[in-house]
């Protein structure tokens, strides 16, 4: 027998799916989808932030001091639900001790410790990393560990 001779209507009925439309990525800004973007608007971020390296690879002689040690606060949320972990930092420090940018990388621990801990640090001035031929813009990334007391 043929299989290709055999055509059986479809019976069963399918309901539609309901489509959500959910916000837009317009370069590294998330916009609500009722928000209008202006083409013409120019969105800049320092240009030190391109050149930042790591600093084994800009010849650094010094790393960013990053003492005194920052413990950023834990959430009430977090503190309840007893989250303990690791949220690791991607840092720019300028070649003036400066923070250019500072945001949470990898799995996030959620409930407001990932905002907590890039707020922590962003909030200092640190001492730069100086390579060869002074002090220079780098970009490394900090482990951050939350644990209950």
């Amino acid at each position: 027998m043929d299989f290709g001779d055999i055509v059986q209507p479809f019976k069963r009925q399918v309901k539609a799916r309901v489509i959500i439309e959910i916000d837009e990525v317009f370069g590294n800004q998330y916009v609500k989808k009722d928000e209008k973007i202006d083409p013409n608007a120019v969105y800049t971020e320092d240009p030190r932030i391109a050149g930042a390296v790591n600093p084994v690879v800009g010849g650094a002689t010094l790393p960013v001091d990053l003492t005194p040690e920052m413990i950023p606060q834990y959430t009430a949320e977090a503190r309840a639900a007893a989250i303990e972990g690791t949220v690791t930092l991607e840092m720019i420090i300028a070649e003036d001790g400066k923070v250019l940018r500072v945001k949470p990388v990898g799995k996030p621990l959620g409930l407001g410790l990932d905002q907590a801990a890039a707020a922590t640090y962003r909030r200092k001035k640190f001492k730069p990393s100086v390579g060869p031929n002074g002090p220079i813009t780098v970009k490394f990334y900090q482990p951050v560990r939350f644990v209950l007391e």
